[in-house]
């Protein structure tokens, strides 16, 4: 399928990735390969989601906060000296956490974020449940 030359390197990234995480011999490394996936999808500036879903999001996972300022998604991590980073959404309900970290919000209901998932760019992969509103 023919692409825009612009976008031409962007896809050969993606392409690479994706070869190298389906011959990954474990979950960690297909893990990364996934997360360096995302973060190339970060690069490429997707439109943000509404504001009434981000709404959502917001509460309190483990150590971290996730509220909403100026119509976007900030999160407070106690763990870290109260660190505050603006979420930067990738697609779906994936968002750049900071320089190492990727969060996904996981939903039982579209109304009820229940738990976060933690990427790390080395391949971990951590979990918060969420204990309630800001």
């Amino acid at each position: 399928m023919p692409i825009e030359a612009s976008q031409a390197l962007v896809k050969a990234q993606e392409l690479a990735l994706r070869q190298q995480m389906h011959m990954a011999n474990t979950t960690l490394a297909k893990n990364e390969f996934e997360y360096w996936l995302d973060e190339l999808a970060a690069r490429q500036q997707p439109s943000a989601p509404p504001t009434e879903l981000l709404k959502a999001y917001t509460g309190r996972y483990g150590p971290l906060r996730i509220y909403i300022a100026k119509n976007k998604l900030f999160c407070q991590n106690a763990g870290s000296n109260n660190l505050i980073t603006e979420l930067k959404y990738i697609a779906h309900s994936r968002f750049v956490l900071d320089d190492s970290a990727h969060i996904e919000f996981v939903s039982d209901s579209p109304d009820n974020c229940t738990r976060v998932k933690l990427y790390v760019n080395d391949g971990a992969v951590f979990e918060e449940k969420r204990q309630g509103d800001n």
